[in-house]
């Protein structure tokens, strides 16, 4: 009983990924600072997985050390601020130049990715599989399209209730990499 959830779980936290890296669907900075403890069940069920699974413990390590660095410092630490800045709507800058923050949302959603395909062979039949992919995907759509949940697209018109929650971001929040301001520059 536990890996279908498990796989419905690890389902949820790829997409969410996906959706936060590519910009699609994210929410208020205001509203994801007060989400500190996403990064201890992100753990969680990480480890859990690799519990039923037992394949690249060395992978599983580094995401959990990586999620409990961001439980403990969460708004507190520099790269901490920059991740909750860059994965919110509020953010200001140009998203893909931002390296070390693509690149550490990548490594978790390729996590999340690796541990949904080793469940699946833990499935016990195609039945199962199904079942855990229709869960998964309404769990997805109740959580990131939910029109009662702040997130949105940056990109499209943002509901005015949702903008009320957002600001700009304070040079504290941002916690500019100047590099990476200057490679913005640059391209731009």
């Amino acid at each position: 009983m536990i890996v279908p959830i498990l796989f419905c779980l690890e389902s949820l936290h790829f997409f969410t990924h996906i959706m936060v890296l590519f910009g699609w669907r994210m929410l208020p900075r205001r509203i994801l600072a007060k989400q500190r403890i996403y990064f201890l069940f992100d753990l969680i069920c990480v480890a859990s997985s690799y519990l039923i699974h037992r394949k690249f413990l060395f992978f599983i390590i580094l995401q959990n050390i990586q999620h409990l660095y961001y439980f403990f410092t969460w708004e507190k630490s520099w790269p901490s601020k920059r991740v909750v800045s860059w994965s919110s709507l509020d953010w200001d800058r140009s998203h893909w130049k931002q390296v070390d923050l693509v690149l550490g949302t990548l490594f978790d959603a390729l996590i999340h990715a690796m541990n949904v395909s080793l469940l699946v062979e833990h499935l016990l039949s195609v039945n199962v599989l199904i079942t855990s992919l229709i869960v998964a995907l309404f769990l997805i759509s109740m959580v990131i399209y939910n029109p009662k949940l702040a997130w949105a697209n940056p990109e499209s018109k943002i509901p005015d209730w949702i903008k009320l929650r957002m600001r700009p971001l304070s040079d504290d929040e941002r916690q500019e990499w100047k590099s990476m301001e200057i490679l913005q520059n640059k391209g731009d």
